[in-house]
């Protein structure tokens, strides 16, 4: 999952939250991650995921996401699902 909050300074914090099922606790997996900011460009983050449950902090801007792009190019072979963010 991944939520776009904006900060009382103006910028955007975006987040992403993933969740790694049936591997070992110290399977660690890169996974690339986009954050689409439309004119200015594509952000793209290379992230090590390990274990169970990941909360990344991927980026602060001043431009509005468009949308974050879980597995960009399908860097990794995997499935994966989309979920709602949860407290």
């Amino acid at each position: 999952s991944s939520k776009i909050d904006r900060l009382k300074d103006g910028r955007y914090l975006v987040r992403c939250r993933v969740r790694q099922e049936n591997v070992a606790d110290d399977f660690m997996m890169p996974v690339l991650i986009a954050v689409d900011l439309g004119k200015k460009g594509t952000f793209v983050s290379r992230q090590f995921i390990s274990g169970g449950e990941n909360e990344i902090e991927l980026l602060r801007t001043l431009e509005k996401p468009r949308k974050v792009i879980f597995n960009y190019l399908d860097s990794v072979l995997c499935e994966a699902k989309e979920e709602d963010w949860r407290h």
